[in-house]
């Protein structure tokens, strides 16, 4: 790629945003010295190995770069036989670790990442030496006490050892006689031997040898001869433990130096694992999409975005070229982003062949150039005496002299920087001369000889930088397939030049021009407007599409639930009924016991076990189910009582779905959605009266009637609206007593009418059943 185009077009800026994303020294080193891809496998393979970073990463939440150290120099010198420091050694053991734990890591995703692969499997572990190092070495300027067995026998005599002559010395401060010659009460080093801080003018009090004073001779720090021998023995263990200490390091030295190949290749190919993972991780900031390459010399960037302007700042672009013009030819006003729109174009492709995802919208596409050439800005020299105008020629006439079809060229103000006519002149010969060679281009230019030539060629396409008529100022967004007009002396008026300045200017325009411009000024407002309303318009559909697919979820997650609720509302009745049937034959047996018994209340308990093994018998029994039809669905309504067929149970329909054919039925405690099919009907009950019951009376062998209610299988809400008539009839008429049969089930149609009757103003008390009175399956209502 030209080295002078990719440096007028930033990349070293993109770069420079990359290398914060690494985490090792060695890969911001790398990637200062990256350039873009020119092999169209190269640009393939590295857009590969960013999008299986990303894989990685978001798919698999994994990482495979841990921090390691630039280990090259280290890695010479162990293979050279130079015994490594411990801090050298310690680097060597994170680049081991960092080169396991990628390769675990790539390993376990499998096949998602073959591009990576060839970096995790370039180099062998060895978890033997990086153990080793991890045991021996604790910091990086000391040995663990278990390097070595020797190493921990010495420290432990030289602890003892130490041990044993601080407590001498310290004796001394302890003795009468010699706290008035000590200095302090503290035991000290001097030349590597403990020692007593004792004042100068007393230094005869205390026999030994002198080794040092303190700056101000105040004090001198003596050896006694009584710790002589003990201060030799130290520093002999301590001379040991430096001879075993370099052992250490020699021993793990040689097994890093017969290591150097492989740890070469490990530094290298976690170092370019790195830079791939930074190139994906700075494209993920930059909301990056991986562009689709195509042969075709067709450019295509969807919303683009120039990554060196700020995110809340920068205007979307959209660049397509290539398909039927190879042309673009932008106009419009100064400072209304044509240069960024070069730039943006040519970044984006050097981008891409970086192998970086790219700022754009998804479905952009980048063709593979040769080289991008680009003459943008200022090329004034004055080392070269060379003027703008010379300058700008110069670099064209090294572009020119090297385009082909395959190259991008991008112009900033072709043909300025001279008289306008020859300037136009000279920049139409270059435009013909790229058309001959059927190279891609994008120009930018104010002179309105261009735009007239580019509206007489089917292979250059018009581009204006947008307008806004009425605030005057530009908006930064590119319309493709119209010329745009400079509005220059609008621009002028706006920014308060003074009026009569403005009427001149005027006035020295020829007619046509001014037409002209007022013509491309307003199809540029035209379909500024347009491409807002299809802007507005699209983000709208956007929207309902998404909220279309929200809705379209909830109700499949829905559809799935009452599916899943209702398999197991039917497994659960057949469960109930199943477990009726086994309950029949007890409670016959516990009728038979009951009515052997004189107490008057077992009979009425007895009286209530038939009443339940009636309703079992009725459910369960198979000629009853056999003989049913399914009902004709014009019958079925809400309220009605039926028998589903396949449960052979009674319910109540609770609602009519009449599309899907289909009614919720109330069970008992339990609803479950019934095809039409599945319903058969049934004789519809009457609505349960006060059934009179006799209760004899022991101390008057008289009978007392007690209304009762029945209301087993229904719901709260339900029970309660069969129950209040009954109530208001016992208050106004008596008795004042209401039997409520609610069954025990799970206790909550109980709970809930006894809820109920709490609040009611004409209850005045209530309690459940007692022995023989259906216990917590019944409910004892006294009415006020």
């Amino acid at each position: 790629m030209d080295l002078k185009s990719i440096k007028t077009l930033e990349y070293h800026k993109i770069l420079n945003r990359i290398a914060d994303f690494a985490t090792s020294s060695s890969a911001k080193k790398q990637i200062a010295d990256i350039l873009p891809f020119d092999e169209k496998n190269d640009i393939f393979t590295a857009s590969e190995e960013v999008s299986e970073a990303y894989t990685a990463k978001y798919k698999f939440n994994a990482n495979p770069i841990h921090s390691f150290d630039d280990c090259a120099e280290s890695v010479s010198k162990a293979n050279k036989g130079i015994t490594l420091t411990p801090a050298e050694l310690l680097r060597i053991c994170r680049l081991l670790k960092a080169g396991r734990i990628a390769q675990n890591v790539i390993s376990e995703i499998g096949d998602d990442t073959k591009e990576l692969d060839k970096y995790v499997f370039a180099y062998r572990t060895n978890e033997f030496l990086e153990n080793d190092i991890d045991r021996c070495i604790i910091g990086e300027t000391e040995i663990s006490d278990n390097a070595s067995s020797a190493l921990k026998d010495i420290r432990r005599k030289l602890f003892d050892k130490k041990t044993a002559l601080k407590e001498k010395l310290s004796s001394y401060f302890r003795k009468s006689e010699y706290s008035l010659y000590l200095q302090d009460n503290l035991v000290t080093i001097r030349n590597d031997r403990f020692v007593l801080p004792v004042k100068s003018e007393y230094r005869s009090m205390v026999q030994g040898l002198i080794h040092d004073q303190s700056a101000s001779g105040a004090t001198v720090f003596v050896e006694p001869f009584s710790v002589v021998e003990m201060n030799n023995e130290i520093r002999s263990l301590a001379a040991k433990e430096e001879v075993e200490i370099e052992n250490i390091l020699k021993d793990l030295t040689r097994q890093t130096g017969s290591f150097a190949e492989e740890l070469r290749s490990m530094q290298d190919s976690l170092t370019s694992l790195d830079v791939i993972f930074a190139k994906m991780n700075y494209s993920v900031s930059i909301n990056g999409v991986v562009p689709k390459f195509n042969d075709k010399n067709e450019l295509k960037l969807l919303d683009a975005r120039h990554p060196l302007i700020d995110k809340d700042k920068v205007v979307p672009i959209t660049i397509k070229i290539g398909a039927n013009a190879r042309v673009l030819m932008i106009t419009g006003p100064n400072t209304g982003g044509k240069t960024v729109c070069l730039k943006t174009a040519g970044l984006l492709c050097l981008m891409a062949y970086t192998g970086l995802m790219i700022p754009c919208a998804e479905g952009s596409e980048v063709p593979i150039f040769d080289n991008i050439y680009c003459d943008i800005g200022d090329e004034q020299s004055i080392a070269e005496s060379l003027s703008t105008f010379s300058s700008h020629v110069v670099n064209l006439t090294r572009i020119t002299d090297a385009l082909t079809n395959k190259s991008l060229l991008l112009f900033d103000e072709l043909g300025g920087g001279t008289d306008p006519i020859e300037g136009s002149a000279l920049a139409i010969g270059i435009i013909k001369y790229i058309q001959m060679f059927k190279a891609t281009a994008i120009i930018t230019t104010h002179y309105s000889a261009l735009k007239n030539y580019a509206l007489s060629c089917t292979d250059i396409i018009n581009g204006a930088m947008q307008f806004n008529a009425q605030t005057l100022k530009p908006t930064y967004k590119l319309l493709i397939g119209v010329p745009g007009a400079s509005n220059a002396l609008k621009i002028a008026k706006s920014l308060g030049l003074n009026s009569k300045i403005l009427e001149f200017a005027y006035s020295s325009i020829d007619k046509e021009v001014l037409k002209l411009e007022d013509l491309l000024s307003d199809a540029e407002e035209t379909k500024r407007l347009a491409e807002e309303e299809l802007s507005e318009n699209r983000r709208l559909g956007e929207e309902l599409n998404v909220l279309k697919s929200e809705a379209i979820q909830k109700q499949k997650a829905l559809t799935e639930k009452l599916e899943r609720l209702n398999a197991n509302a039917k497994a659960e009745i057949k469960r109930i009924i199943a477990n009726d049937e086994e309950k029949a034959d007890e409670l016959i047996e516990k009728i038979k016991e009951k009515l052997k018994e004189a107490d008057e209340k077992v009979f009425f308990e007895a009286k209530a076990l038939r009443k339940q093994l009636e309703d079992i018998k009725y459910r369960n029994d198979e000629n009853v189910k056999s003989e049913l039809a399914a009902i004709d669905p014009a019958k079925i309504t809400k309220g009605k009582k039926v028998s589903v067929i396949s449960l052979g149970a009674q319910g109540t329909i609770v609602d009519v779905d009449r599309k899907k054919e289909s009614a919720l039925i109330s069970i008992g405690s339990m609803k479950t959605a019934v095809k039409f099919s599945d319903i058969a009907d049934v004789e519809q009950p009457k609505p349960k009266q006060a059934v009179k019951k006799f209760v004899p009376s022991p101390k008057t062998e008289e009978y007392v009637i007690i209304p009762e209610v029945f209301v087993i299988g229904y719901t709260v809400s339900e029970a309660i609206e069969l129950i209040e008539p009954h109530i208001i009839n016992c208050h106004l008429n008596g008795p004042k007593l209401l039997r409520i049969v609610h069954g025990k089930g799970t206790g909550a149609l109980g709970a809930g009418i006894q809820k109920y009757l709490k609040t009611s103003p004409l209850v005045y008390s209530y309690r459940y059943g007692g022995f023989g009175e259906g216990e917590r399956g019944v409910t004892i209502a006294e009415i006020k």
